[in-house]
């Protein structure tokens, strides 16, 4: 029997390392006949897996009775579809819900199951009867029986959609509810309660939260709106918590793997991933990521926070192709849109992905393959090139060069959208900073500077995370959005920040914040400080732009020159503490990391291209993408190059000369590309 492991970002089947590179085959919705034909396929493309969801709803014959072999459809047999993928020897990602989605009737499960809420009595004991009898059909195909079910999903995308159960959840009507429960598992006492909400209830049956804040002026207000968010996360995790331990009664000894939607405020990726061997990140970016001028951020972003919580950086829905609900407003898939995809992911750190769909089926459509088994245009050949990249070089092992990471606390994703809207990430993008996103369990010792990015509150072990890291020497930089606040919004001094003596105005305001040597310009309002509680840091207003056309052009250049004092460094403990009151913007990123003297891995020279430098042994990668429609050669410097040498592009094999650490990197429109090189086998990674 083997043992089936998580380790170094791959699986391990016994003493076969098996890197997950998938794709999602539908065996139920394909003509049987077709089904070698498309595990051959993914075979072909250098995948080492498929996954499937398995459908309640349609293996279900009558209510507790269940078809696995085809007996009445033979689309329904299961066993056979698990016995070819062993014949062509790809490994399977089992997704047996119990609730799938995936454009079925109610979601995958029966009619009658899908009218209660997945933590009432009724839905588990119906649930229970389901998982029991499909784990049992597929436990001979499991990988620690020699089998090729290697992984098992638990249920998809849990969330307990309690604006479709509010009075079930207890968010309205009677307060005998899931929320009240909550509650008083938090507060323990109504006392504490009314402290903490500053209400006058006499039991926790009269409390409801406030979905949305209608007072943002009272902490009140607030603190029952952060606890709506609470009771979210809460609320999924009881519900992940009683699914695993159906699974672990009924199933064999496999990793569980768990899925989430992008936006982080329903559900908790930090206690969710803690909880099963891994998780995975559903994302569907629009076309070529022509959303909003922030979607490519928070692409990158969410990548990056997923790998900071899961042992493995896991892309569980990768699209391939298109629902085609959506095919209206988002239009043709072109042919650079999983180009541009992938190296984005790559670029902030995934380690592994499920193509969702690798085959067309009812309702989604320009998939790699028709349903007939026809190639689609060129993309499979390019699935096939990166997959083999991505095995050669080994992407699961690489090892992020940067030494800088960005903090929120990941309440702070619900409660006050910090992943969307974010004015510091936002430069840091711009200016093309690489940085791992990281929480309050992360590790910190390996960052020579932490940038916060949440909001202005934070609960008591942020601040004590905050003050460890600080103490024991790291640097904190802060700007206006500084945790001046307690997680019920009362003033706290943890570090002894000090209010500015002054907010200027920030119309016509646009100054040159000093740092040594560095300039970084920055507009807007200024907080100003007479006395800073440490060394002041400078800003010299500049040109500035005119804000009305009665405005005398006089009046702008004799503010020129104007000198304020916008911030301060202070030694706290070992460590220091930067303090900026100004807007963030790109320059002034890269004139603080310029002035610390941090490490980034690499910085593009211009506009609008990301980067990223990776480590694996004695290899490096540098992975590029733009977002421009023209191909452009991007100057890049790499902070960790060879003095002389050459990188060679994964993609077209040519090499490109570094020259005062820098190279210059051949980028397609709106694409992305690797490049590799190798520094001498005695150099630290």
């Amino acid at each position: 029997m083997a043992e089936v492991q998580l380790k170094d970002g791959a699986l391990l089947v016994g003493n076969r390392r098996l890197p997950f590179l998938s794709g999602e085959i539908h065996y139920w919705r394909l003509d049987p006949t077709t089904w070698r034909r498309h595990l051959q396929q993914a075979k072909d493309l250098h995948l080492g897996w498929v996954a499937t969801y398995v459908p309640w709803q349609f293996h279900e014959v009558r209510p507790g009775r269940f078809d696995f072999d085809g007996a009445t459809d033979s689309r329904r047999n299961l066993r056979s579809f698990l016995e070819l993928a062993a014949e062509i020897e790809l490994k399977v990602w089992l997704r047996p819900g119990p609730y799938i989605y995936a454009e079925c009737p109610f979601a995958g499960v029966p009619e009658r199951v899908a009218l209660f809420p997945r933590f009432s009595k009724d839905y588990c004991r119906e649930a229970e009867v389901w998982i029991r009898e499909v784990l049992q059909a597929i436990l001979p195909f499991a990988a620690d029986r020699g089998g090729p079910v290697a992984a098992l999903q638990i249920d998809n995308e849990i969330d307990p959609f309690s604006h479709w159960f509010e009075q079930e959840c207890g968010l309205s009507g009677s307060g005998h509810g899931l929320f009240q429960k909550f509650l008083r598992d938090q507060y323990e006492t109504v006392p504490n309660l009314n402290s903490a909400w500053n209400t006058e209830f006499l039991s926790f049956d009269q409390a409801f939260p406030f979905a949305e804040v209608p007072d943002s002026m009272n902490p009140g207000h607030r603190a029952r709106h952060r606890d709506y968010w609470r009771f979210q996360h809460w609320a999924v995790m009881r519900i992940l918590k009683w699914h695993k331990e159906v699974f672990e009664k009924y199933g064999p000894d496999l990793p569980l793997v768990c899925n989430y939607y992008p936006g982080g405020d329903v559900q908790p990726w930090r206690t969710m991933a803690a909880e099963v061997h891994f998780s995975g990140l559903d994302s569907y970016p629009s076309h070529e990521f022509s959303g909003d001028r922030n979607e490519h951020r928070r692409f990158l972003d969410t990548l990056r926070w997923q790998r900071t919580i899961s042992p493995l950086a896991f892309m569980a829905e990768m699209p391939c192709g298109i629902w085609q609900e959506n095919l209206q407003q988002t239009g043709k898939i072109g042919p650079r849109h999983e180009p541009l995809l992938v190296h984005s992911a790559l670029l902030a750190g995934m380690q592994g992905l499920n193509w969702y769909m690798l085959v067309d089926r009812e309702q989604w459509c320009q998939a790699a393959f028709a349903e007939n088994g026809q190639a689609r245009g060129e993309r499979p050949k390019f699935l096939k090139s990166f997959h083999r990249l991505f095995l050669d070089h080994e992407v699961w092992r690489w090892k992020k060069s940067s030494s800088l990471a960005a903090f929120m606390d990941w309440e702070h994703l619900a409660t006050d959208r910090v992943l969307d809207q974010n004015q510091i990430l936002d430069s840091m993008y711009g200016a093309d900073l690489d940085y791992d996103l990281v929480d309050l369990e992360t590790n910190w010792t390996p960052y020579s500077a932490v940038i916060y990015a949440g909001a202005p509150w934070l609960r008591e072990a942020g601040w004590k995370k905050l003050r460890d890291y600080v103490h024991q020497g790291g640097r904190l930089v802060l700007f206006t959005n500084a945790p001046a606040r307690g997680d019920r919004f009362q003033a706290l001094d943890g570090f002894g920040f000090k209010e500015p003596d002054s907010v200027l105005s920030g119309l016509g305001k646009e100054f040159a914040v000093e740092l040594g040597n560095q300039r970084g310009w920055s507009s807007g309002a200024i907080w100003v400080w007479s006395r800073p509680p440490g060394d002041g840091v400078w800003a010299t207003q500049g040109r500035g732009q005119l804000r009305a056309i009665e405005n005398p052009d006089a009046w702008r250049k004799n503010y020129e020159g104007k000198r304020w004092c916008c911030g301060f460094r202070r030694k706290v403990g070992k460590g220091e503490i930067w303090q900026f009151g100004v807007a963030a913007s790109s320059s002034l990123m890269q004139a603080i990391c310029s002035h610390l003297e941090l490490s980034c891995g690499s910085r593009a020279q211009l506009e609008g291209v990301q980067t990223s430098l990776w480590c694996r042994d004695e290899h490096r990668y540098l992975v590029a993408v733009q977002l421009a429609e023209e191909a452009r050669y991007c100057p890049v410097e790499v902070f960790e190059s060879p003095a002389k040498g050459f990188a060679t592009d994964l993609w077209s094999g040519k090499t490109h000369p570094f020259s005062n650490g820098r190279l210059l990197v051949p980028l397609p429109p709106r694409g992305g590309t690797m490049l590799h090189w190798q520094v001498e086998s005695d150099q630290p990674s």
